[in-house]
């Protein structure tokens, strides 16, 4: 057995004792026993019904599925897409510049296909299911629609520049970061800057910023994607893959760089940052972002 079918089969155990399983771990093989004691399911336990490929399939972002459709006839291109959310298929046939003619599907034919592209896409990979996932306050990120996401990664930019010009003896430029900032991301920095998020991966350089507000907003969000990054480095990778597959494969490559990096040794101010902005983005009264 694989690593996932191990850790769904814990959590299928989880279920069975009713939150008791580790008495009964003994029975496994030792490095298994190693692996799954670190384990902590979510207050409610573990599910015990295994998402179907299409709970999958629909929340992955059309990017990653292009490779897949690329090769597709006319007319199986257009049965596949006829499977897929509205907004993948709004985003594949403009990536791909091909016309769909849509396709009525049954419930029972739609699963079908959203299964074969499942198992052609995913089931290889070994990615634990969200449902299954281990305790994680981070899990949280995954019931975030792909406009908050971005919008945490320009927060956490924020998090790093609040880092660089805490100590700038430069007042003038001080002055033009914040005319350049709406109103919420100027008080965050404002909060930053009083707090303690006194890690950084890199200098922003920002004494050589010309003060252009569009530069500015891609430094902030280039940075951000780093620190998202270097943020989930010690997290479960099923969960690193879950969150990665929100967004685009450019940037969920880039995150997946520094995760890999490892840049910061002691990263728990890094996920305490970030934990408490998914706290924020939680609390705030519409699931729509102020972008």
């Amino acid at each position: 057995m694989n690593r996932k079918s191990w850790i769904t089969f814990y959590a299928l155990m989880n279920d069975f004792t009713k939150g008791t399983p580790k008495p009964y771990l003994k029975f496994l093989p030792e490095d298994v026993q190693n692996d799954l004691e670190i384990y902590q399911f979510s207050d409610e336990g573990a599910p015990s019904i295994f998402p179907s490929p299409s709970e999958i399939i629909t929340k992955v972002h059309y990017s990653w599925l292009a490779k897949f459709f690329k090769d597709l006839s006319g007319d199986l291109f257009s049965l596949y897409m006829s499977s897929l959310s509205e907004e993948q298929v709004n985003g594949l046939t403009k990536l791909l510049k091909r016309e769909q003619n849509p396709i009525a599907l049954t419930p029972f034919g739609k699963d079908f296909i959203l299964t074969k592209i499942y198992k052609n896409y995913i089931e290889e990979q070994h990615i634990i299911p969200a449902s299954f996932l281990p305790k994680s306050e981070l899990n949280t990120i995954l019931s975030f629609e792909k406009r908050q996401v971005m919008k945490l990664i320009d927060f956490l930019g924020i998090a790093e520049l609040a880092v660089e010009i805490k100590n700038l003896d430069k007042d003038y430029l001080i002055k033009k970061v914040y005319e350049c900032l709406p109103q919420e991301r100027k008080q965050y920095l404002e909060g930053c800057m009083e707090g303690d998020n006194g890690v950084s991966l890199s200098s922003f350089h920002i004494d050589k910023w010309d003060g252009d507000k569009k530069k500015l907003a891609i430094l902030l969000h280039q940075k951000g994607i780093a620190r998202m990054g270097a943020s989930l480095s010690g997290q479960e990778t099923s969960l690193v893959w879950h969150i990665c597959h929100k967004l685009d494969t450019g940037r969920a490559i880039a995150i997946q760089k520094h995760v890999e990096k490892k840049e910061v040794e002691d990263i728990a101010m890094l996920e305490s940052c970030l934990k408490d902005l998914v706290e924020r983005f939680q609390q705030q009264p519409s699931a729509t972002p102020q972008l």
